[in-house]
């Protein structure tokens, strides 16, 4: 077996580097012993285990590179055409397994966003309580995005508010309520770019990325909230870990952003609304009472009219 030393060192190679790389780069088989080794930084390493013959492939699928294998002895050995073609033949079968793993990954995680999305439009439709659908959106989230925070920050005039948040880190400088100022706010930002961006929190200028970073968050994807062609809020999702986010997370946190832009949209029509309703039935009942006035102040007179000519035929 290899030593943990070796495989911690030779886990990573870049195209072109090491016996992998130089066949991932070539496309075709290779052999070499230990005087052609061409990486001199693992060299060392690989004298120690005590490796001296190597052969490599690539892995093929549909023509194109997927990875690499590579195979070293502790025995002198001549590899010939004919090991050459066998591997080679090998990787093509690793590569093309390898290559429909990726595909039915991908296949399977894009059916759970969809499923994941469409569970938190239903909880949109079926609530106009922000909260109820933002528990909701998080408890899809956990399965298809990984982040320890989340939070939805909306525009208030000159700053941005923090509106929701969620996730096992709690952080009382950003707790619900605190506004920023845009202009110094990474939210004010994306509002400014007018989309989404993928951030690592580390000397970055903004106020609340300081706050973060000190509380352990390393990354951050940022999209903005868009209702109707205005710029609403931002959604935020935070992670510990380093570089955890690709285009394919910015993608799929924009879907969701817009979900969460349809539901404040709701909200803030359901308000409008109820403030409408509450305004008519204000002026309903002022009038009502009104009219209960000035019908009674109609009624007296009738019935001073009555009295005074009462009093008129009694003289």
């Amino acid at each position: 077996g290899l030593s943990p030393e070796f495989k911690e060192k030779a886990l990573i190679r870049k195209m072109g580097e090491g016996i992998p790389g130089i066949a991932a780069q070539s496309k075709k088989p290779i052999t070499m012993d230990i005087s052609q080794f061409p990486s001199p930084l693992l060299l060392p390493y690989v004298r120690k285990e005590g490796l001296v013959s190597f052969i490599g492939t690539p892995l093929m699928a549909k023509g194109k590179v997927v990875g690499a294998l590579a195979l070293g002895t502790k025995k002198k050995q001549i590899f010939t055409k004919d090991d050459l073609d066998l591997l080679f033949s090998i990787g093509n079968a690793i590569g093309i397994a390898v290559e429909n793993a990726r595909l039915y990954k991908e296949v399977r995680d894009k059916a759970e966003h969809i499923s994941a999305l469409y569970r938190i439009s239903r909880a949109i439709k079926a609530s106009l309580d922000i909260e109820e659908v933002f528990d909701v959106m998080v408890s899809e989230m956990r399965s298809i995005l990984p982040f320890d925070r989340t939070s939805i920050n909306l525009v208030r005039e000159e700053t941005v508010e923090v509106f929701a948040l969620a996730g096992e880190i709690i952080i009382q400088e950003l707790g619900r309520g605190t506004e920023i100022p845009r202009s110094e706010s990474s939210s004010g930002f994306v509002l400014d770019r007018r989309a989404g961006m993928i951030r690592n929190l580390k000397d970055t200028p903004f106020y609340e990325d300081k706050i973060l970073f000190k509380k352990g968050i390393n990354s951050v994807i940022q999209v903005p909230l868009i209702s109707k062609g205005e710029m609403i809020g931002v959604f935020s999702i935070e992670s510990c870990m380093q570089e955890v986010y690709t285009k394919q997370e910015l993608n799929l946190a924009q879907a969701i952003a817009d979900q969460i832009a349809t539901s404040i949209e709701n909200l803030r029509l359901y308000k409008d609304l109820k403030k409408a309703n509450l305004e008519l039935e204000k002026r309903i009942k002022e009038f009502e009472e009104f009219h209960t006035l000035a019908v009674g102040r109609e009624v007296r007179m009738i019935e001073l009219k009555e009295r005074i000519k009462s009093l008129e035929e009694g003289k």
